[in-house]
């Protein structure tokens, strides 16, 4: 946890447990660790209600964190539950009952049981979809959230050491069955990447180029957000006003990730948008000097009265005359003509007389 410091005096850190390997053994290190530094542990088990061993489960967390002398709280997944694949909505489900938790009780550490070999899965994963330098860096160590921050203290060290950190306290935990069902992506990945010595090889090569990408992403990102403060204003209201000429003028990979934040950002997605919407998307642009209307949930036009083409948030709008501000259909969304352009909240602007020819 020394990586992770400093914490502030008597922290509240809040430590995810499903009941499996890697989780039990996080919470039994984080345990006497918080304790030693005078901060407050709490478990968090979230039942999705997808499975008759669910309750089950979840009361054995408690009691576990009962043994521990931890606080716990189980966090139902309510509603209607998806007809179709599960996985994706019950992981953005159990991020979303955690985060949320969190921020009511004023928890600012979130723990997650990541381990070496999950992120060897993940890089894989993501190699196979065509991720570029920001998804082949796997999970972070550390992800800082609008209210906490999240972080993943056994990045580290492989599943195989967890368990024997387990063994050797005598503790137990709870196998789920469907990380063993090969009808989902990441399991068949996991399967192929223990199944030789070569295979295990492959996967510790994988969680460490991980690591070199890591580096690399956190250098372009710095140079990003440099280009960033020279080529856009950001307004409170959620739009941004882009000088494009800046954006063409820097080296590709670059601009390429210029946008990619922006986008991201604008829009308000958590994981940003496609490798290849955004090639495609770049490519237009400068084919053409046209945005395409649709992308990572922003909206654009272009700084020419009455000429103005949006995309993502708002699917219909009215254009009012200069001076009159802009109507969207159905919203009470506030908007203002400036500099030639129709502003929105939510948007993205650029200027296509910026551009060189």
């Amino acid at each position: 946890m020394a990586a992770y410091a400093p914490f502030e005096a008597q922290a509240r850190i809040a430590c995810a447990v499903s009941g499996g390997v890697d989780s039990m053994a996080l919470l039994s290190l984080l345990a006497p660790w918080c304790r030693a530094h005078g901060h407050e542990l709490m478990v968090l088990h979230v039942n999705h209600g997808l499975r008759a061993e669910a309750d089950a489960d979840a009361a054995f967390v408690m009691q576990s964190a009962e043994k521990l002398n931890v606080q716990g709280r189980v966090l139902h997944w309510q509603g209607q539950k998806p007809s179709g694949p599960v996985q994706a909505p019950a992981r953005r489900a159990r991020y979303d009952l955690l985060a949320g938790f969190c921020r009511e009780k004023g928890i600012l550490h979130l723990a997650m049981a990541h381990h070496l070999d999950d992120q060897s899965e993940t890089v894989a994963l993501r190699l196979q979809s065509g991720s570029g330098l920001a998804g082949l860096a796997g999970m972070a160590s550390v992800r800082y959230l609008p209210d906490l921050r999240l972080i993943r203290p056994l990045l580290g060290l492989p599943k195989t050491r967890l368990q024997a950190t387990l063994e050797g306290q005598r503790l137990d935990w709870k196998e789920d069955p469907s990380n063993r069902n090969e009808a989902h992506r990441r399991v068949r990945y996991r399967k192929l990447l223990q199944g030789s010595e070569d295979a295990l090889l492959l996967g510790q090569r994988l969680a460490s180029a991980a690591g070199v990408y890591a580096r690399l992403r956190a250098w372009s990102e710095a140079e990003a957000a440099r280009l960033l403060a020279r080529a856009v204003q950001v307004h409170p209201a959620g739009y941004a006003l882009v000088q494009a000429a800046v954006l063409s003028e820097a080296p590709e990979w670059l601009a390429r990730r210029a946008w990619f934040q922006l986008l991201r950002t604008i829009g308000g997605s958590a994981y940003g948008v496609r490798g290849s919407s955004l090639t495609a998307y770049l490519e237009a642009w400068k084919a053409t000097g046209r945005m395409p209307e649709t992308l990572g949930a922003a909206v654009s036009c272009p700084m020419e009265p009455c000429s103005s083409w949006w995309f993502g948030k708002h699917k219909a709008f009215e254009v009012i005359p200069s001076g009159q501000g802009t109507r969207c259909c159905g919203m009470a969304v506030s908007g203002f003509r400036e500099h030639g352009s129709v502003r929105m909240a939510g948007s993205c602007w650029w200027d296509p007389s910026a551009m060189k020819a």
